[in-house]
Order: structure tokens, then sequence, then C-alpha cells
């Protein structure tokens, strides 16, 4: 078990919706940029993802990845090199559509969930201390930018910055 961590956003810094998507496009689903390269391209890995947690005056964005104690060396690399990726060039148009829309239609689906919709009602009345309406959300992420993207890459994934936890059998 290998974690990959860094400081993150809070839920009220301006990148918060470039952060999201980046995350949506970097790790989250099997068309994600992690899972592509180190579990289909690699065969590196089961699981890996990535994760942005945001909290009211900071947050934390992380890598996780699950693999052979042989692979750890080769699996941070590629996700470092991933990093670099965002970082060095804006996300193609087709990608960033593609990834906004996944994250709509994630969000849509968790309306079935009443949990979902407390979750986002409380934590909206808590951050925000107002509504957030679902159209203004859907909004944020339909104007987030190649360009908010990279900005937020470049911000976040300096690799001196990033902390790793290994979690190897005995």
């Amino acid at each position: 078990h290998v974690c990959l961590g860094t400081i993150g956003y809070s839920m009220k810094h301006k990148d918060r919706y470039p952060l999201l998507v980046m995350n949506t496009l970097l790790g989250e689903g099997m068309s994600s940029r992690l899972y592509q390269t180190i579990r289909e391209k690699h065969g590196l890995a089961y699981s890996v993802y990535s994760f942005a947690h945001m909290l009211s005056d900071t947050g934390v964005f992380g890598v996780y990845i699950g693999t052979d104690k042989a692979k750890v060396g080769d699996s941070i690399d590629l996700i470092h090199s991933e990093l670099r990726k965002l970082k060095a060039r804006p996300v193609p148009h087709a990608e960033l559509e593609r990834t906004k829309s996944q994250m709509k239609g994630t969000m849509m689906l968790g309306l079935e969930s009443m949990s979902n919709r407390m979750m986002r009602l409380g934590s909206s009345e808590l951050y925000f201390e107002s509504y957030q309406s679902l159209d203004s959300i859907l909004k944020r992420i339909d104007a987030v930018t190649r360009e908010a993207i990279n900005r937020a890459a470049n911000d976040l994934f300096d690799e001196k910055l990033f902390s790793t936890v290994i979690i190897r059998p005995s």
C-alpha cells in the first residue's frame, strides 16, 4: 500500500473546481490517466486512484496505489510522471470535456442517495453559510479551463513537497 500526498486547497480556494476536475481526470475511474497508465498499460497495480479532500482552511491531494512490493518504485515513478505531464502541457480539449461530463454525471447519480443530498446541503451551510445550488456547482465545473488545471497542477505538484507512506508486508 503506497500513498503519496501533499497540501491541497481549502473549500474556499479559488481553484477548488479546477482541482476537482483535475483529480477526476487523474485518478477517478477506469478512464483516468493513472488507471490507464499504471494498471492497463504497465500492469503494475490492481488499485490506483487519486483523491482531493478540502476542509475549511486547508486540504490534501493524494494518490493511492496497491501494488506488489517489487513494483513500488516503478509505480511511484509513473505517478510522478503523470503529475509532471499535467504541469507541462494543457489537457486536451476532448479529455477535459469528457472529464467534466463524468463529474457532472456522477454528481447527478449521487442525487439518488438521501445521505449524499444531506451531506451536500450540510457542507454548503457549514463552509459557505448559504445554499449552493446544484446548477451553480455544475456551472462552476463547466467553467473550468485547461489553463486553470495547468495552473493548479503547477501550484500543487512540487515533488519535493510530497510525502510518501509505504506499508509493506513483513
